[in-house]
């Protein structure tokens, strides 16, 4: 996981866990690696559950002692109460996560429903390498290098590389809904969730949210989102389904102080332009830094 605040690692015979720390739930407690309730197991993790509040309650509900404020404890707890299926079914968020398991000396990834939050992955020179930017495998000798030309051809075409793929051969993305489990050196990735559309239009099942196509399920959403970020502002998108969750989010009186944009000097991108007729429209401050793509920027565009 990636973060300014604050780093830690665990170390044991044959795997290590470290943690760079974005502290946003929990500000002076929560420090990574968090161990669970047993002591067995470890976790470093990457993002927001939305509903830890709720999960702790049944946690301790179970008898289970919480010991910080913040939502990543929730997760060993979790996974040491219901599994690793069990745990992940439960969050309601954007998160990825590692945990190692000493009872069987299993290791599990894990990505949110969407794929909101990133993790690479690859196995090389005898070691299963993994980390929520690119950066943090390319720093290992022997991470694959090679660029994977049909790989850069769909980053030329979406200006992305859709999952699990990744530039660099060998080196892949955890798809959206699934784990791995890395245990006695064979490696397996399962999906533990994917949208099955219903045939009323009322959303997907399977969701823990209310259903996509309710307005009110749709605000609902956003609220709860809203409930636990802690920011002052917000990017703007130009596509209506990219900037209305701005529009929700100031008719619930969510006020933000500042917006932000990257713009491109190119005159053939529109982005700039249509993102400050958008902000307009909602009556929000707008504001445009325009950065060309190159030196030190490229190093935090992960494909």
């Amino acid at each position: 996981p990636r973060g300014p605040d604050e780093g830690g690692e665990w170390l044991a015979p044959g795997v290590g866990l470290g943690s760079r720390r974005l502290s946003i739930i929990d500000v002076a407690g929560s420090q990574q690696p968090q161990a669970g309730p047993s002591g067995r197991t470890r976790v470093v993790y990457n993002g927001e559950v939305y509903n830890y509040r709720d999960l702790r309650a049944e946690l301790v509900s179970r008898g289970h002692v919480l010991r910080t404020e913040g939502d990543t404890e929730t997760l060993p707890h979790l996974f040491e109460e219901f599994g690793i299926e069990g745990c992940l079914e439960r969050l309601v968020g954007m998160f990825a996560f590692a945990l190692h398991d000493a009872r069987d000396g299993a290791l599990y990834l894990a990505r949110d429903r969407l794929g909101i939050k990133p993790l690479y992955w690859t196995q090389a020179g005898g070691h299963l390498l993994f980390g929520s930017e690119l950066k943090a495998l390319l720093a290992h000798p022997a991470c694959p290098r090679e660029v994977d030309p049909g790989a850069l051809l769909r980053y030329l075409l979406f200006e992305y590389v859709p999952s699990p793929g990744c530039i660099y051969r060998g080196v892949h993305k955890l798809s959206p809904g699934h784990y791995l489990v890395a245990r006695d050196g064979h490696v397996e990735v399962r999906e533990w969730w994917r949208p099955t559309f219903r045939k009323d239009g009322q959303g997907w099942k399977g969701s823990p949210l209310p259903p996509a196509g309710d307005a009110r399920g749709w605000a609902a959403a956003v609220r709860a989102d809203l409930r636990l970020l802690y920011f002052e502002a917000i990017q703007l998108y130009r596509r209506w389904e990219m900037s209305s969750p701005t529009a929700r989010a100031e008719r619930a009186d969510f006020r933000l102080e500042t917006r932000g944009a990257l713009g491109h000097r190119e005159a053939s991108f529109k982005r700039t332009r249509t993102r400050s007729a958008a902000g307009r429209s909602i009556r929000i401050r707008f504001f445009a830094e325009t950065k060309e793509m190159k030196g030190p920027l490229l190093l935090h565009i992960d494909s």
